[in-house]
């Protein structure tokens, strides 16, 4: 997974993801366990970056968390979660 797939998963994923994460152009930091993956927002210096938690499923990348910090949801597995940074 890279960051350039992440970036327009992010922008058309369900819910509000890419704007609350300040519309990012880059992420960066990509990490994948499984099913799931973690990259952070790249900062355009008006907004603090940020980690997006995605989950592929049905053939495709979705966002399902954002946040700074506490931002894995119950739904990701015990040991996913302890791969992925600010999940465990």
């Amino acid at each position: 997974m890279t960051a350039e797939v992440l970036v327009p998963a992010l922008k058309n994923s369900a819910g509000d993801f890419y704007s609350r994460a300040g519309k990012p152009a880059a992420m960066e930091a990509v990490v994948c366990a499984g099913d799931y993956s973690v990259a952070r927002t790249v900062s355009d210096g008006t907004t603090q970056p940020s980690r997006v938690l995605f989950r592929h499923a049905a053939g495709t990348w979705q966002a399902i968390s954002l946040g700074s910090a506490h931002y894995c949801t119950a739904e990701v597995p015990a040991d996913i979660a302890a791969q992925l940074p600010g999940c465990s």
